[in-house]
């Protein structure tokens, strides 16, 4: 890690990237969380760029894959040049393997 954005094309000023799994969990006969396991990993990427050329929204596409695009948004101002955010959903792998990330036992 340092300074800057690996691999970003010119016009990029920003990049966050969120990972996320969803999770189940198994109760006693009182309600209370005993075990849970994590499955279905999705790494987000938001991208900020600079508008360069004419902006066309990529999330009103009709898309499908393990790389799909789920917010573009453009923010204009009288102060500053035109920049995008671009929200996408990657799913590791294609998502064609079921993926246990971790297994937590909770005891009182």
């Amino acid at each position: 890690m340092g300074f800057g954005i690996p691999d970003a094309p010119a016009n990029m000023t920003g990049r966050t990237t969120n990972n996320s799994v969803q999770v189940a969990r198994a109760t006693d006969n009182m309600g209370n969380n005993r075990e849970q396991t994590t499955y279905g990993l999705v790494t987000q990427v938001q991208e900020d760029t600079i508008v360069v050329g004419t902006f066309a929204n990529a999330a009103t596409d009709g898309q499908t894959g393990e790389d799909v695009v789920t917010a573009h948004n453009l923010t204009e101002s009288n102060t500053a040049y035109a920049t995008v955010q671009k929200t996408r959903d990657i799913i590791p792998g294609g998502g064609l393997v079921d993926t246990v990330i971790t297994t937590t036992t909770t005891t009182e």
